[in-house]
């Protein structure tokens, strides 16, 4: 029997996390629809997997190159924070969904600096995530 592994899922879109809440299983499950969520969960709680969007809001959509005073923080924003040396519970493993390929490419490469080995994937959101979500689940939950 696998373990259940602690899941964060920071995800603004109502749809796309109940896609992702169902892939996941009976798993632990803990949701941030902002960078401010994510942040004070990431602080609090020793997750194994951290699954990140990037356009958190939908301005984002209208203008990603907007200055962050004059938007809602992004995936971006919060993955600066965690490279720049944010005092959090280290993560297992992160996940990196999104439809926006510049923006998650400059998350994952701000992970990668912090976290250099560590398990950090990208995909966009589709058959091809539920696939390698899956595949994640299980290593991490040893099976």
């Amino acid at each position: 029997m696998l373990k259940k592994l602690m899941i964060l899922v920071v995800e603004d879109s109502d749809f796309r996390f109940k896609s992702i809440r169902d892939a996941l299983g009976e798993n632990v499950i803990k949701r941030a629809i902002s960078v401010k969520q994510a942040k004070e969960a990431l602080k609090a709680v020793e997750f194994d997997l951290v699954m990140l969007d990037h356009d958190l809001s939908p301005e984002h959509y209208e203008d990603p190159d907007k200055p962050v005073p004059e938007r809602q923080p992004d995936g971006s924003d919060l993955t600066k924070w965690i490279r720049e040396g944010a005092e959090i519970k280290e993560p297992r493993a992160f996940f990196v969904h999104s439809m926006n390929y510049a923006g998650s490419m400059r998350m994952v490469e701000d992970l990668s600096e912090r976290y250099p080995g560590k398990r950090i994937s990208r995909c966009m959101w589709g058959y091809q995530a539920a696939a390698m979500i899956f595949e994640l689940l299980v290593d991490l939950a040893g099976g």
